[in-house]
This record gives C-alpha cells, sequence and structure tokens, in this order.
C-alpha cells in the first residue's frame, strides 16, 4: 500500500518530496508486469529509478519545445512549479512583451523546458524507446 500524500506540500520543498515519492512508488510497482507507469520528468534524474523502470520498456515521449510549451501552458503551470517563472527572472523579463497570458505563459515555459531538457536529456537517451508527440494529440489539429 502507498503512502497517502500530504494535501499539499509547499513549493520549497515539492520536488524533493516528490523525488522521493516517485522513488518509492516506482519500487512498489517494479515487480509489476504488464503496467504503464508513468513518471514526471524528474524521475530519470535518480539512477535507482532506471533500475526499477528497467524491470519493463521504459519510453520517452519527447516533443519539441515549441509544442510541450504550448501543452503546459494550456494546463496552465500551477502544477509545475519548475516550470514557473519567478518575477524578474530572464524568462519572465523575455515575456513581459507578450499580448496574452497565455503566450506570456508558453514563452516562459519554453525557455524553462529548454533548460530542463538540455539538462536532462543525457538521461531521457537512456529509455528503450523514443516516441515522437509531434503530429499527435488535439495540437496536431490546429
Amino acid at each position: 500500500m502507498l503512502d497517502p500524500l500530504p494535501f499539499n506540500p509547499s513549493p520549497r520543498t515539492r520536488s524533493p518530496f516528490l523525488n522521493r515519492k516517485n522513488a518509492q512508488v516506482l519500487k512498489q510497482l517494479a515487480p509489476y508486469k504488464n503496467l504503464v507507469v508513468a513518471t514526471g520528468g524528474g524521475a530519470v534524474l535518480r539512477p535507482t529509478n532506471w533500475g526499477y523502470m528497467h524491470s519493463g520498456v521504459v519510453a520517452w515521449l519527447n516533443g519539441p519545445t515549441d509544442l510541450l510549451a504550448k501543452r503546459v501552458a494550456k494546463d496552465g503551470v500551477a502544477k509545475r512549479p519548475l516550470l514557473a517563472a519567478a518575477p524578474g527572472s530572464p524568462e519572465a523579463e523575455a515575456a513581459k512583451g507578450a499580448a496574452s497570458e497565455e503566450e506570456r505563459l508558453v514563452i516562459v515555459a519554453k525557455a524553462r523546458l529548454e533548460r530542463l531538457l538540455q539538462e536532462r536529456t543525457q538521461f531521457y537517451e537512456n529509455a528503450d524507446l523514443r516516441i515522437s508527440l509531434e503530429g499527435y494529440g488535439l495540437d496536431a489539429e490546429g
């Protein structure tokens, strides 16, 4: 049985907390077969997690940062603290001239995603499969 998540960890402790929870859940699910487990993007940063994930097939769902940023902006960044821009940050400054709030979110999310992908791609490349998201989903229609 998984330990219940606290209602709302603070933004300061959210990432370390979620990293620990990711590892705990992956460890508990590793023995099971015929499952699909969607992890957060940071799960790949812990070598221990790779051991758990490679008990099955690991797929990297990859997409261009423009596409990913539009998807994130559409959903909002409230649940994705690593993609929010702090006031006065280079991302926030770059987005000042945006015509709309959604456009501002896209600019900020794209810049943050590019940085995260630069840091994480070397880990994502350990996946067994690489699947491009480009041209799929609702964004393919418009």
